[in-house]
C-alpha cells in the first residue's frame, strides 16, 4: 500500500499524512 500511495500520491496533499504517520520516526524526511 505504501508503493501506491508514494506513486499516486507523488504530488497530493497526502504528503501531510505521511509526514504525520513517519514524522514520529523522522520529523526531518522531506
Amino acid at each position: 500500500a505504501m508503493e501506491l500511495n508514494g506513486k499516486e500520491l507523488l504530488g497530493r496533499p497526502v504528503r501531510l499524512d505521511f509526514a504525520l504517520e513517519r514524522g514520529a520516526q523522522t520529523p526531518g524526511s522531506g
